[in-house]
């Protein structure tokens, strides 16, 4: 099956669609000539599908496909309309604005970004109809992830809520800053690119799932071999803008980790440091070496700020990833960053013999055991 999609009005043709063969699994994305190339190995009739960014999707049914032969089908695409989108981000609960907000409407067709004025508004020119996930965030707010928004011309304007308070899944630049030694591997945003070094993996191939987006902060994120964009010659530092941690009676600290450390010559050598600042005084919060569990795996960390330091309205969150000579494959990065109350309150475990639950406290698995025949129920 060989062809050109053209664009309907104009009869050019339509580069970065894709065809498919729907049924069989045979898809072709072909280039800027709009030209494509595809086929199944069984004779048949199908349908055929054409999409293309911009564009309205096409199928064309009863396409003959027959062994042996070139079927021709050249298709042309109706544009689609584009539309302004309009939204508003507020503070949760309210119709307070939050200003300079950042918002990313995302597809798999378009991606499209924007800020919020000082009414906490915002506009979008020139959308696409299409299924979108919203997220919506600013240092100093919760970021909010809205999942599935079917976008179209004449809807009403959309209002996301934002939640105050810090919680950065690096879907947005919100102002770290990264300096260092390091003459390869500095912390960079972005969506991990997997390496691996004997099998093990050095640098994520992804990031925290339970998160907005797909970007974390990783230190070098070139992909290839292990050791073609890790950190090198010195050290690298990742920083967070300042956050207020005073108006919460027992802040902690959460956030994600991953450390690897390993190859070269030698024993390794080199450690993830991160440590919490509050204006006067840093605290080494953890210094991750090759000797630490759970290397080359993303870990949760919740950190209890009152056991380190005096809590300030000028805190920052520190991560050092450093190589020490003679050097090693050194690979690092951060996740899901907030900082949050802690408002657990712990509870004696049950000495009744009808009901338990085991152990108490947990690392996060535990049997829940009672007798057959009572009503119960469990809240977790």
């Amino acid at each position: 099956l060989e062809g050109v999609v053209s664009d309907a009005q104009t009869a050019f043709p339509v580069g970065g669609a894709t065809v498919t063969i729907l049924g069989p699994s045979a898809t072709d994305v072909y280039g800027l000539d709009g030209s494509y190339a595809t086929g199944y190995h069984l004779a048949g009739s199908y349908s055929v599908q054409v999409t293309a960014p911009g564009y309205l999707p096409s199928v064309i049914n009863n396409v003959v496909l027959e062994n042996g032969v070139l079927t021709t089908l050249n298709v042309a695409l109706e544009p689609a309309v584009a539309f302004s989108f309009q939204g508003m981000v507020v503070v949760q609960g309210t119709s307070d604005p939050v200003p300079n907000a950042q918002v990313m409407i995302h597809s798999p067709n378009y991606d499209y970004t924007t800020t919020t004025d000082v009414d906490g508004l915002f506009a979008i020119g020139s959308v696409f109809s299409d299924s979108y996930e919203i997220t919506a965030g600013a240092w100093g707010w919760r970021t909010t992830c809205l999942q599935a928004q079917s976008l179209a011309p004449g809807g009403a304007p959309l209002v996301v809520e934002l939640e105050p308070g810090y919680r950065d899944e690096f879907a947005f630049d919100l102002g770290w800053q990264v300096s260092g030694t390091a003459t390869a591997g500095t912390w960079e945003r972005g969506a991990p690119v997997g390496t691996s070094i004997s099998g093990t993996p050095s640098n994520p191939g992804q990031d925290v799932q339970t998160d907005c987006a797909d970007k974390a902060f990783v230190t070098g994120n070139g992909g290839g071999g292990a050791g073609d964009d890790d950190v090198d010659g010195g050290y690298t530092t990742l920083t967070s803008p300042v956050f207020d941690a005073t108006a919460m009676v027992d802040p902690f600290v959460r956030y994600h980790r991953w450390f690897y450390n390993g190859g070269g010559s030698g024993s390794t050598n080199d450690a993830l440091t991160i440590s919490l600042s509050n204006g006067s005084t840093t605290a080494v919060l953890e210094t991750i070496t090759s000797a630490d569990p759970g290397m080359s795996s993303w870990l949760f960390r919740n950190i209890r700020i009152n056991d380190h330091l005096t809590p300030t309205a000028t805190m920052r969150f520190i991560t050092t990833a450093v190589d020490n000579a003679p050097g090693h494959v050194v690979e690092g990065a951060i996740d899901v960053f907030e900082v949050v109350e802690d408002l657990t309150t712990s509870i004696g475990q049950e000495a009744q013999p009808t009901f338990s639950v085991v152990p108490n406290p947990n690392n996060g698995q535990f049997r829940v055991v009672f007798q057959t025949g009572i009503d119960a129920t469990i809240e977790v």
